[in-house]
């Protein structure tokens, strides 16, 4: 089996022994045009001596979509615009063998090739398309994942409020440097947040311990009260206790 330039084969059969001056018979399909036969000076021992050149017409059409396939980008799929959005070479047609995300880009041009990209947006210019860039505004993304971290770490020591309760601790950011919980809350900020329209919040509130210094909260040492603002429950609220 031997396969021509334009990816066509043809078949050959030696009948007998191989001598010099043997037949070739070539079967070829319809179409197909046999522009040189030619053997090795001299005579031959075996097929491999013999080469040929097989060539497919120029208006042969295999998918029908009016582009030879001599010059079709999809030769065995229509693809009458021949679009290649990659300019791969490979029209769009007949890409996704290469193209995992689909968007028309083969993967190995592709800045993304695992997310769906047809324009290929890269914003800071790394090579890295900014729907897979994890920093796509920074060129850098090894500087920039160190910079991220680095503010991590540092919040971890920053009281920026000034409470006592670093930042990524603090409940309660932004509260005035007072007297807070663990969490960086004032008792105001504790109890406010506590629904009391309800017959369940009204006994969380009574009951919360914001400094969890109370084991058994009793009624005088409650550090969260009710505060009624009119006859029925919608606008009491969770307040301080008195003294607090």
């Amino acid at each position: 089996m031997i396969t021509g330039p334009t990816g066509f084969s043809i078949t050959f059969e030696h009948v007998g022994d191989p001598l010099p001056g043997d037949d070739i018979l070539l079967l070829a399909q319809p179409g197909w045009v046999v522009t040189q036969v030619r053997t090795k000076p001299q005579t031959y021992l075996f097929l491999s001596d013999v080469t040929f050149e097989v060539f497919a017409p120029a208006s042969l059409d295999s998918d029908g979509d009016g582009e030879p396939d001599a010059t079709d980008n999809c030769p065995q799929d229509p693809n009458s615009d021949q679009s290649d959005a990659d300019a791969d070479g490979i029209g769009n047609a007949c890409n996704d063998h290469g193209d995992l995300d689909g968007d028309e880009w083969s993967d190995v041009l592709d800045n993304c090739p695992g997310d769906p990209n047809p324009n290929q947006e890269d914003a800071d210019l790394d090579l890295l398309g900014d729907i897979c860039d994890p920093f796509p505004n920074h060129g850098d993304n090894e500087q920039a994942q160190c910079e991220a971290d680095l503010a991590v770490c540092e919040a971890g020591f920053t009281d920026s409020d000034g409470d006592g309760v670093t930042d990524l601790a603090d409940q309660c950011p932004g509260s005035t440097p007072a007297d807070v919980d663990a969490a960086g809350c004032t008792i105001a900020q504790f109890c406010s947040p506590i629904d009391v329209t309800t017959s369940a919040g009204r006994k969380v509130c009574k009951r919360s311990d914001w400094k969890n210094d109370e084991p058994v909260m009793k009624s005088k040492d409650r550090d969260c009260n009710i505060q009624k603002n009119g006859a029925g429950r919608d606008d009491d609220e969770c307040v301080p206790a008195a003294g607090l």
